[in-house]
Parts: structure tokens; sequence; C-alpha cells
């Protein structure tokens, strides 16, 4: 079974949502993209909403990333979306890092040997774990000089991605 990133519950609603890719920003400047089984449309939607709801308020920002509850390899169509947005995006941003959740740790050491070998414009981080990933983006905005309000500093509050 999928790990459930969201738990159910009324207190988070994404501030964008369509099959299978939610954003929330209930913890901005660190917004969560959670990613599930979706199609090229609707992660191109998902990321459109990025552009729309973060990158263009031009403040510093670290998207987390959370593909736990992807099940099967994303196709063309998902990829191509991904590859054009991040081609789009590459330079003009206020973005301080992105970190990506992923279960399998085999898929983790991929990721991180395949930014050793190729440079991403901005920081990359790869962590098993939203606790993880919430400390990889605060750092972020440390090593900047971008303090984070104390609300922000805390790992665990309630929020979108479980565990």
């Amino acid at each position: 079974m999928a790990h459930p990133a969201v738990p159910l519950g009324p207190t988070l609603r994404p501030d964008f949502e369509r099959s299978g890719v939610a954003l929330y920003r209930a913890q901005s400047p660190m917004p969560v993209l959670d990613l599930g089984d979706a199609d090229g449309a609707s992660i191109a939607a998902a990321l459109e909403a990025v552009d729309r709801l973060v990158i263009s308020r031009r403040t510093p920002y670290v998207v987390i990333t959370d593909t736990r509850r992807i099940t099967s390899i994303p196709g063309a169509d998902v990829r191509r979306a991904v590859a054009d947005w991040m081609k789009k995006n590459e330079k003009g941003h206020t973005s301080l890092g992105a970190v990506t959740i992923i279960s399998s740790g085999v898929v983790r050491g991929a990721m991180t040997a395949l930014n050793w070998l190729f440079t991403p414009p901005n920081p990359q981080g790869v962590t098993a774990s939203y606790v993880e990933a919430h400390r990889w983006a605060a750092s972020q905005f440390e090593a900047a000089g971008k303090p984070l309000p104390p609300t922000l500093l805390d790992p665990t509050p309630p929020h979108p991605c479980a565990g």
C-alpha cells in the first residue's frame, strides 16, 4: 500500500488540487507539492499553480515535493510536463532550493548521484520523510540569511505530509 501522504481531517485544505496532485501553502514559504499517480495535464496544472501561487510572489521559497503516493513510473507526458516546467523556471526566480521526499532508498541514492553529476540551478535535497525535508528546507533559509518565523521552525506541526 502506498504511503498516505495526506492525513484525513478537516484541518488542511489544498490551495490547488487535481487528479492525484495537491499543493499546500499552509507553511509558506515552504509549500508542499503532494504527488500521486497523475497524468501530464494534471501535473502541468499543478506546476502552473506553483508558478501562480508561489513563484509569482517573488519572495524566497523552498518547495517540498512529496512523491510517496506515486505507485507507478510516471508516463512520458508527466516527464515532459516536469522537464518543460524545470526549463522554464531554470532562472529568474527566488527559489532557495527544492527537496523531494522519496520512499525508495535506491531511488533516493540515484537522485543524489544525479545531482552530483549534473549540477542543478539551485540546491536540491532528497529525503525519506517530511521531518527530514522540513529540516532541509529550513536549513536553506538559514544559509541564505532569511530567518523563518518561529512557527515554521518546528517540523512536526499539523501538515499535509505524514511522517
